[in-house]
């Protein structure tokens, strides 16, 4: 082993960025301290998106399933100056231990976790395998769960309800973007397929689709929440430094919705495919796919158990 090089890139790590190797000594001890009483105590921070941090949390989740720990979790944005907990605004962890002033270690993926702890190891997800950690570990809060049931009992019951995403603004970086008549075009070849089909929930990052989709040939009932923080350009709504809360609960109502829907006519997007592990029974017309590097679970799966074929 050659002790001069690792010696001379710790100490080039020490002199460059030693806020970072002070950072990550601290989380690892942290990390490692908590394990020992039975806790996996993270703050997952990154700049991912509600849907994409519930997949991080699920990963979590399953390695404390495996290894009987109980899971904490804190949601922040590496852009959120405030590191408000978005995890702690609209849910809560199902978990017996009571232990006050709990350290949390700082990752941005679960790889940081395993980096940090080698006898850890990942667990793979799956659609029921994820919706079993979901009933598991999470509970949706209460203010959350009754905006929820309002909108379905005002809007659901008894329809029979085709819930359309549309992710739009910086989605063309991890896949196609499709244009409005396409997606038009493939809620037409599936109206046909299930006739039976009398309403449309819409839900978009983007304003304009919402307005594209009202103001339609299409003949049945068109419907959307009054979300407060849609785009009306390219920028995406989650990366804003402000209202950070706010937006996140709109996703996660969004979220919800859709998977109270019959069934989930989708482009490419996570948070959309997650609401199909809170409720697998939801059908999935997955209408556009992630490129390749740019496709995990659970939209890999989701591409398997698609319903229909897209029209172009």
């Amino acid at each position: 082993m050659n002790f001069k090089y690792y010696i001379k890139k710790i100490s080039n790590i020490l002199i460059r960025k030693p806020h970072l190797f002070v950072s990550n000594f601290l989380n690892k001890y942290i990390l490692q301290k908590n394990l020992k009483k039975g806790i996996l105590a993270i703050t997952l921070n990154n700049s991912n998106g509600l849907g994409a941090k519930l997949i991080h949390a699920l990963e979590l989740m399953a390695i404390c399933d495996k290894y009987n720990l109980s899971p904490m979790i804190k949601f922040t944005g590496s852009f959120d100056h405030k590191k408000e907990d978005v995890f702690d605004a609209f849910f809560e962890i199902k978990t017996s231990i009571k232990i006050s002033k709990v350290k949390y270690a700082e990752v941005n993926n679960i790889n940081t976790v395993l980096k940090y702890s080698a006898s850890l190891e990942s667990v793979p997800l799956n659609i029921n395998y994820s919706h079993f950690l979901i009933n598991k570990y999470i509970r949706v809060k209460d203010d959350v769960k009754k905006e929820i049931q309002d909108f379905v009992d005002k809007n659901f019951i008894k329809r029979e309800v085709l819930g359309v995403h549309f992710r739009g603004t910086d989605k063309f970086s991890e896949a196609p973007r499709k244009n409005y008549e396409f997606v038009k075009n493939n809620i037409s070849h599936y109206l046909k397929k299930y006739p039976k089909t009398n309403s449309i929930f819409v839900s978009s990052d983007e304003n304009n689709f919402i307005k594209f989709l009202k103001e339609s040939s299409i003949q049945i009932k068109v419907f959307s929440r009054d979300d407060l923080f849609r785009s009306d350009n390219s920028d995406p709504v989650h990366f804003s430094k402000n209202n950070v809360i706010e937006i996140n609960r709109e996703a996660l109502v969004s979220m919800l919705l859709l998977s109270n829907c019959n069934t989930i006519l989708k482009t490419a997007s996570i948070l959309s495919s997650v609401s199909k592990l809170f409720e697998p029974k939801v059908r999935v017309f997955l209408i556009s796919k992630q490129f390749d590097e740019h496709r995990w679970f659970p939209e890999k799966e989701l591409i398997k158990e698609n319903i229909l074929d897209p029209v172009e």
